[in-house]
């Protein structure tokens, strides 16, 4: 998307181009883990102001990387999240776009 980085992608709603998602790699340290190089991250939206309690229920889920930090979430894509409920996350964040 964009030629700065072109690691990052977006998913927006159709109907309203709004975002839901954004998959990206970053640094380790940029999301606050004390490691050595890449990972790949997704941001996603939640309720207002319950994203920073819902990143203490998971040592996978993170404040957002480079959103606002009451409404985005960031996921560690390492497998430590099932796709099952890394899906369900992405649609109630799709459902927040409408």
């Amino acid at each position: 998307m964009w030629e700065k980085y072109p690691s990052f992608c977006i998913f927006r709603n159709e109907r309203t181009r709004k975002w839901f998602a954004l998959v990206s790699r970053i640094t380790a340290q940029q999301l606050g883990i004390d490691a050595d190089g890449e990972v790949e991250i997704l941001n996603l939206h939640f309720d207002r102001h319950q994203a920073r309690d819902f990143v203490q229920t998971h040592p996978n889920l993170f404040p957002a990387y480079h959103m606002n930090k009451d409404n985005w979430f960031s996921v560690l894509l390492n497998g430590g999240l099932s796709d099952e409920a890394i899906f369900e996350l992405i649609e109630k964040s799709y459902l927040l776009s409408n």
